[in-house]
């Protein structure tokens, strides 16, 4: 080893030595920079809406006291701490949208719940304030104009248990409430009066839907679709009974006519001449199969029986010996214009015995109102959907 080469080793070694001599036990070479601060910088990344996160903390660096970030949007949000619980925020548009409080959202103690809020617009005016309920629900309101136009009604988990939205004028346009797995939706007009009422479960296996008169209380139209059935009542303005119908099985529909007295004047028998594979059917594939004259008793004083193309093809009179099983009565053979062709006798036993036959150029008719034969022009149950009365399978 040279000389020059050993004096540079001796060198560094003494003056080691003496830096490590001019060292105190308490001067740690690393409290230059230490492990915490109390002001702490966090840069975000991912789906995090913030940009930068400045956290100040107490004396202790490990106490938060507050923090600063900003968004993504060039917002600004304060966040405020108690025991290391988030206690308050507080958002501020940035100043060349306005600047000024945007939004300040109070928390329950587990610093994750929120115990109250509101919004701003840069003017000051409020556009919506929340809060908690004694029962653990929230209250979340909306404004335009200064008015309330939106309420909503959260549960605990933050899932809507109602709603209700209201016109300009202050009145209540939509009510929006849940009952278990049941939602029900009320629509009102400007006046106050219900226009239209829908329930359904979870999944749509049961639904209702109400249709009220114009400027009314009167329902309208109410349908329902509970386990597979389908019903339909139509009212007239003064509350009674119009029509009923009923979706009981997968291919048959009864329309039953009321009066205003109450009681059914006649009756509709539909059948479901198409079935779509994979798909529901449609209004156009029912057709009038037989229709029915009922007394004031309720009881049947005649039958009628329709081809595919509506046209009556056979009368029944049944007797008052007659029931659901076994017919006895006068049977009425029709052509395809109307006109009789042959009259028959039908007994219990099942013998007949033919009356009368005619010509065509008889012209002899049975007196049959066409609109017997007159199909509806609407699914009143869930147009237009297609998946109430005429739809789907069974009423589905």
């Amino acid at each position: 080893m040279s000389k020059f080469t050993l004096a540079r080793v001796l060198f560094a070694c003494v003056g080691s030595l003496l830096i490590l001599a001019g060292c105190g036990p308490d001067d740690d070479p690393k409290s230059a920079f230490p492990d915490k601060l109390q002001t702490q910088v966090r840069l975000r990344d991912g789906p995090a809406k913030e940009k930068t996160r400045i956290v100040h903390y107490a004396e202790d660096k490990e106490t938060p006291l507050w923090a600063e970030v900003v968004l993504t949007n060039d917002h600004t949000r304060k966040v405020y701490y108690e025991n290391h619980v988030m206690v308050r925020s507080e958002e501020f548009y940035k100043p060349e949208d306005g600047g000024g409080l945007y939004l300040k959202r109070l928390y329950m103690p587990d610093g994750r719940n929120l115990k109250a809020e509101e919004q701003r617009l840069p003017d000051g005016t409020v556009t919506m304030q929340g809060d908690r309920n004694p029962d653990g629900s929230y209250n979340r309101s909306f404004y335009t104009d200064k008015k309330l136009v939106r309420h909503l009604l959260l549960n605990q988990n933050g899932d809507t248990l109602g709603e209700e939205n209201y016109y300009a004028s202050g009145a209540m346009k939509q009510k929006t409430t849940r009952n278990g797995d049941i939602l029900t939706v009320d629509s009102f007009d400007e006046a106050g009066y219900p226009t239209l009422s829908e329930s359904s479960d979870r999944y749509g296996y049961n639904k209702s839907k109400t249709l009220y008169f114009s400027g009314s209380k009167q329902a309208r139209i109410k349908s329902e679709l509970a386990s597979g059935r389908s019903t339909v009542v139509i009212y007239r303005p003064d509350g009674s009974i119009e029509q009923d119908w009923v979706r009981a099985s997968t291919q048959t529909i009864v329309i039953q006519h009321w009066d205003a007295r109450g009681n059914v004047v006649w009756r509709q028998n539909l059948l479901l001449y198409r079935y779509r594979l994979g798909a529901p059917a449609k209004i156009t594939d029912w057709r009038v199969f037989s229709t029915e004259d009922v007394n004031a008793k309720g009881a049947v004083i005649r039958r009628v029986l329709y081809d595919k193309d509506g046209a009556p093809r056979v009368v029944f009179y049944p007797t008052e010996n007659s029931s659901e099983d076994i017919f006895e009565g006068v049977i009425k053979d029709l052509r395809a214009d109307g006109t009789v062709e042959r009259v028959r006798y039908h007994e219990r036993d099942g013998k007949e015995v033919v009356k009368e036959q005619h010509t065509a150029a008889e012209n002899i008719r049975d007196p049959i109102d066409p609109a017997f034969a007159k199909m509806p022009t609407e699914d009143y149950s869930f147009a237009p959907m297609q998946m109430g009365i005429f739809g789907g399978r069974g009423g589905y």
